[in-house]
């Protein structure tokens, strides 16, 4: 539930330009290190997402291992829980609202309409 949310966050703060006639951008893309800070967290989020299948993956193919699978349902159970408390802050939450309004505020200011 969180990555749509965590990737349109990460668009706004990173403030990656809208391409519109013929595929040019608006401005140019600049590499900086927030950029590449960015895209490490994301990097390191997609990697805790995919723990949870990689345990199961080697449970499937050494099931001596089978208490891999148990930590793997562990994992993803609080892998669960941190979405829904995010989604519950960011959506549901008056303290979200400030978030979202940055969100379409800073969108709308790199083109997004």
């Amino acid at each position: 539930m969180s990555a749509p949310s965590l990737s349109w966050l990460a668009a706004a703060y990173i403030g990656i330009p809208q391409r519109r006639e013929l595929q040019l951008a608006q401005r140019p893309v600049t590499h900086s290190l927030r950029i590449y800070l960015i895209f490490l967290v994301l990097f390191i989020t997609l990697t805790i997402y995919m723990t949870p299948y990689s345990l199961a993956l080697v449970t499937i193919y050494y099931p001596r291992l089978s208490i891999l699978g148990l930590i793997g349902d562990a994992f993803t159970a609080l892998i669960l829980a941190a979405s829904t408390a995010f989604f519950y802050y960011a959506v549901v939450s008056e303290r979200g609202q400030g978030m979202w309004a940055w969100l379409a505020n800073r969108l709308s200011e790199n083109g997004y309409v």
